[in-house]
């Protein structure tokens, strides 16, 4: 969701197309607080991999500086699975 900038045009076979547009705007969404270059960065591009933290009480995990995930109690020692394009460190 929130991937598609502009209209695109998909021809079919029979001479008809298909439409696919940008939806709703969420003001809300990422795409909107970061430029073209940065969105093009944060966007999946291929199938998302997992990836598993192990985090402490008291870390945290930065992601691309665009969000932060901070794991304040719960246990010594979690694990956290999470998705987020392959590029995005």
């Amino acid at each position: 969701p929130g991937t598609t900038l502009d209209m695109i045009k998909i021809p079919l076979d029979d001479g008809k197309a298909l439409i696919d547009t940008p939806g709703i705007i969420n003001p809300q969404q990422m795409a909107h607080f970061v430029d073209k270059r940065e969105l093009k960065l944060i966007t999946p591009k291929k199938e998302i991999k997992p990836k598993v933290y192990q985090l402490n009480e008291g870390q945290t995990l930065f992601f691309g500086g665009l969000a932060r995930f901070d794991y304040i109690s719960g246990g010594p020692k979690r694990s956290f699975v999470c998705y987020l394009a392959n590029e995005l460190e």
